[in-house]
Parts: structure tokens; sequence; C-alpha cells
């Protein structure tokens, strides 16, 4: 029996019997935003954007991203407070804070 296919997300751990269920759960299943792990349940528009909770509680000293992919803008973390919001206006990439 094969070694099956693992999650193409940089963090988790889950490993799937094919390559076409590997997919699916990269496409459909909740990852944490700052390390990648997934407790398997549903990918949403509410949860999207949300920490584990090991990052939660560390948080307060890490420096990371929060991609808004409806939004197309990104914020920018460090030691757990917004040092910069970028969003793209008139073809432009524009930094405020």
């Amino acid at each position: 029996m094969g070694k099956g296919t693992n999650c193409r997300i940089p963090g988790c751990k889950m490993t799937f019997v094919d390559e076409l269920q590997a997919v699916m759960h990269t496409a459909n299943t909740w990852h944490c935003v700052i390390c990648g792990f997934s407790d398997g349940k549903e990918l949403t528009k509410e949860n999207m954007n949300e920490a584990c909770s090991f990052c939660v509680t560390g948080i307060s000293r890490l420096d990371y991203y929060k991609v808004d992919f409806i939004r197309k803008c990104y914020l920018k973390f460090k030691a757990g407070k917004l040092e910069r919001f970028v969003t793209r206006e008139n073809n432009k990439w524009v930094a405020y804070g």
C-alpha cells in the first residue's frame, strides 16, 4: 500500500489516500492563517482569516501578514499590533500606517 498524499499547505499534517482527497481538503477545509494547522472543519467566509488556538496564545509576540482575498488587501502585524494596511487603488499598491 502507498504512503498517501500530504496536504499541500505548509504546516498541515494531514495525509490522504489519493491526490483528489488532498486537493479537496486543501480547497474546502479551514487552515490556520499563521501556522497552517487544520482541525478538519469546513472553510467558510467567517473563519477563513482565523488563527488556531495555539497561535492565538502566542500572537502578541509574532510578526505575520493577514490577507483578505475578497477586498484584495493585506494587513501586516508586528508583535501582534497592526503596523501597515496595504491595498490596491487605481492599479497601484498603496500602504497606510
